[in-house]
């Protein structure tokens, strides 16, 4: 667990901290990390409220797919990967909190083809602090 060095918004005066959750598993050839964040207000009283709850913050995964030196000579890639990361951008739309906006950037590069064949994507979802 580990605290992202940034504050976050959720109103003109009330800032959020993320507290980051992450996995990763390592193999040979590869791994996988993916971490989850929850969003904490804190109070000058050393309290805390829990303003969003472990959304998906980052990820990326990386599988060998080359196992002979003939593949990797050939290979102008010689790994799938795939990988996500969030960007926030924050609006005042008049009410007690703002409106966050998620946006993940995905992308997908499978092995044996060149990085200009990569695949990108990217979704957007709107929530607000302190709402399920």
């Amino acid at each position: 667990m580990k605290i992202y060095p940034a504050l976050y918004p959720l109103n003109n005066k009330d800032y959020a901290i993320a507290l980051i959750n992450e996995w990763f598993a390592g193999y040979s050839g590869g791994g996988k990390v993916e971490q989850f964040a929850d969003f904490l207000l804190l109070h000058d009283d050393n309290s805390y409220d829990l303003a969003i709850r472990s959304i998906p913050f980052y990820s990326s995964e990386m599988i060998r797919a080359c196992f002979s030196q003939e593949e990797y000579w050939k290979s102008p890639h010689c790994h799938d990967e795939t990988g996500s990361i969030l960007n926030i951008q924050f609006k005042d739309i008049g009410k007690k909190y703002y409106q966050w906006t998620l946006t993940y950037a995905d992308f997908d590069w499978p092995s044996f083809v060149s990085e200009q064949e990569k695949r990108t994507s990217k979704f957007s979802e709107i929530i607000t602090p302190f709402h399920p």
